[in-house]
């Protein structure tokens, strides 16, 4: 979580340096809370954020298992969901300007 709010402060103040991959785990949040926001409706479109982004690491904890025979990858799926989640939602609460 704190990685992720000064990692916002650090790209705001070094905006040249912002890469893609930073910016994927508060994508991912806005995206779970958009999907969120479509179940209401009902539309099935509301299962394709989580539903990729449980597929991608749920393959990569696979990946990782048949690689390496160690049954601790199972462990990497619930690993990924706690870093991207806590690293997302502390950029998008990262301190405001100014308050650092």
């Amino acid at each position: 979580f704190q990685y992720g709010r000064w990692k916002r402060l650090v790209l705001r103040r070094h905006p040249d340096s912002v890469k893609w991959r930073q910016l994927a785990p508060p994508l991912l949040i806005v995206g779970l809370v958009g999907s969120a926001v479509i179940a209401v409706s009902g539309s099935w479109l509301a299962v394709v954020v989580p539903a990729g982004y449980l597929s991608i690491s749920i393959g990569a904890g696979l990946v990782d298992l048949i690689r390496t025979g160690d049954l601790a990858a199972l462990l990497v799926p619930p690993i990924l969901w706690t870093m991207h989640s806590a690293w997302g939602i502390g950029f998008i609460l990262g301190p405001p300007p100014g308050k650092h």
